[in-house]
């Protein structure tokens, strides 16, 4: 957005159970954490104050508790 660059990181290998969302503020260093304990998030959308993040899921369950996860933010 005109603010921030927004991003997912996957987790650690091997089950990625615990994904993050982060964003960083245009002309910043300090990067900060939105949300964490996701299963594998792939892909992250903005509209407004809301974040959409798609999890893949975690391979344990087979992948069947992928999910599109929202968040509201402030800040924007």
């Amino acid at each position: 957005d005109n603010d921030y660059a927004y991003w997912v990181e996957a987790g650690d290998p091997s089950d990625y159970s615990n994904g993050r969302v982060r964003r960083v503020a245009h002309g910043s260093k300090d990067a900060e954490t939105l949300a964490t304990s996701l299963a594998l998030p792939v892909a992250i959308a903005l509209q407004g104050n809301q974040v959409f993040v798609a999890t893949a899921g975690s391979e344990a369950k087979g992948y069947a508790d992928g999910s599109i996860v929202r968040l509201t933010i402030g800040g924007n």
